[in-house]
């Protein structure tokens, strides 16, 4: 007997859970940033000063309810920095409750804030414009947005300028060096990678940013560059190339950048590759992997230029103490980083302290790539932090 097909009442499911995880989430982050930047109870809960008793506790159950995850989803569990946030948020409109449900608090308290001096805006007031939207930055990108029509769910200019208010997206400046915008939204994602020597691994993770080309997340495991790595991520409809009736956006992902924190986690720059792992993905999961050299515009904030210096790289490991150093040669140099050639570079490493006495120069680096050349020498792809590299 074969497999029943699927139905269009199915479909209409998982686009209805996957728009329902995808609004939480959305809500979620939305409530939070108010919360976490009210200045006082009414502000935590929404409310104006000449709120009624009863209008204050239909507040505190409205944000109850929508700091509470759906339940289809509960099973998958929030990501520890998410649930802090809301353990915070829970505090602050418990609080915020207790204070104003009571008459005598809640007139101590008003007598407070009618005590509280207001500083005048300094003048003249400049209102900040809201960043472009992609039609206008279409010219200047190297990459072109395709039409509204030539993919599912497309959107006119309008409607996806209210996606980008809706999701708090980073303005497109003269610093912004993507290729397109980035959205700033926390969800939780499950990774999926093997080590080097072949082991499995799956961590539950959050996103820092995400976009249509691929999304940055903080993770507490060491990672190579070019790793591949598998997702699953409630993505936003609107953000996706596939997978468009699912709960989870399934995507193989090639890391790009990887930043150590002072905390110890990761800020890694993921690159979707699609819905499929690339060629030979699936004989070596644990091999490392690399895309094409890039050949539009350059896009580093300092301008890279050939240039041979000698120099002395300290390899650093987690407690910052140095477990080999070796001479090498820069290949190219900026104020802000460099292309050395190495011989003999640890492969787990992130940090390596430059020096140079000629110059007088001595910083801390963190490593954002490392590839063999051609010419089977690798290279470490340097990005300094304490100083820049002197004229």
């Amino acid at each position: 007997m074969g497999d029943t097909p699927r139905t269009s009442g199915s479909l209409e499911h998982g686009r209805s859970s996957s728009q329902e995880l995808s609004a939480y989430y959305l809500g979620l982050e939305t409530l939070l940033a108010r919360i976490e930047r009210s200045n006082t109870h009414y502000e935590v809960l929404g409310l104006s000063r000449t709120a009624a008793g009863d209008e204050i506790k239909s507040a505190y159950r409205a944000v109850v309810g929508e700091l509470t995850p759906p339940a289809s989803w509960v099973s998958t569990g929030i990501p520890g920095p998410t649930q802090q946030r809301i353990t915070k948020a829970l505090d602050r409109i418990t609080q915020a409750l207790t204070v104003l449900s009571n008459f005598g608090k809640r007139v101590d308290y008003d007598n407070s804030l009618s005590r509280k001096i207001n500083k005048p805006l300094p003048l003249p007031i400049q209102i900040p414009e809201f960043p472009k939207s992609r039609a206008n930055n279409a010219a200047k990108s190297s990459v072109v947005e395709p039409a509204a029509n030539d993919r599912p769910g497309g959107k006119t200019v309008l409607e996806r300028e209210e996606v980008m208010r809706a999701y708090g997206i980073s303005e497109m400046g003269k610093d912004e060096r993507r290729r397109c915008e980035r959205f700033r939204l926390r969800i939780p994602a499950r990774i999926t990678s093997y080590d080097p020597g072949g082991a499995k691994w799956t961590e539950v993770a959050e996103t820092v940013d995400v976009a249509r080309l691929g999304l940055g997340v903080r993770i507490r495991r060491n990672i190579r560059f070019g790793t591949i790595v598998h997702l699953m991520v409630p993505m936003p409809l609107k953000l996706r190339t596939h997978g468009y009736s699912d709960p989870g956006y399934s995507v193989f992902a090639l890391v790009r950048r990887v930043e150590p924190q002072d905390d110890g986690t990761r800020i890694v720059g993921l690159e979707f590759l699609g819905e499929h792992p690339p060629a030979g993905y699936l004989e070596k999961p644990w091999a490392v992997f690399r895309t094409r050299q890039w050949t539009g515009s350059e896009r580093r904030r300092g301008e890279r230029e050939p240039r041979t210096e000698t120099v002395v790289l300290h390899y650093l490991d987690n407690s910052q103490e140095v477990i080999r150093k070796e001479t090498a040669r820069t290949e190219n140099l900026s104020s802000r980083g460099a292309r050395i050639l190495v011989k003999s570079a640890p492969q787990e490493i992130e940090r390596v302290r430059v020096t140079s006495g000629e110059y007088k120069f001595e910083s801390l680096a963190v490593i954002r790539n490392r590839y063999i050349g051609t010419d089977s020498v690798e290279r470490l792809c340097l990005r300094f932090l304490d100083c820049e590299w002197p004229d």
